[in-house]
């Protein structure tokens, strides 16, 4: 509190606490915030891909570019249009063949 303008110490709680520490749980996906993180996590891995050449690809990873993550973001609108953005591209770069290309290139 002293190094607090003068005049300022109405602001400061009695705790002294200005931000208090909160808890934002991630793992089991279970709040808006859980929610996201794993949709986001899906939607990264589609995105590396999407950037990598395909020459890096295993057989499977076409359709697996085109699938992965839909579920996760099937609660959103916003999600599942930012996931649709990203199956057009996985299907704009299989289509041109990019094989070491930047995604903007075509």
């Amino acid at each position: 509190m002293e190094n607090l303008t003068a005049g300022k110490e109405s602001y400061v709680p009695a705790n002294g606490c200005i931000l208090s520490t909160s808890t934002v749980e991630f793992e089991k996906g279970e709040t808006p915030e859980g929610k996201i993180a794993r949709a986001l996590d899906k939607m990264e891995a589609v995105i590396q891909h999407n950037e990598s050449p395909l020459s890096t690809w295993i057989p499977d990873e076409y359709e697996l570019n085109r699938t992965y993550g839909w579920d996760k973001a099937a609660f959103s609108p916003y999600l599942t249009a930012l996931r649709q953005e990203m199956l057009e591209d996985t299907e704009k770069k299989i289509a041109a063949g990019l094989d070491g290309e930047p995604m903007k290139e075509y």
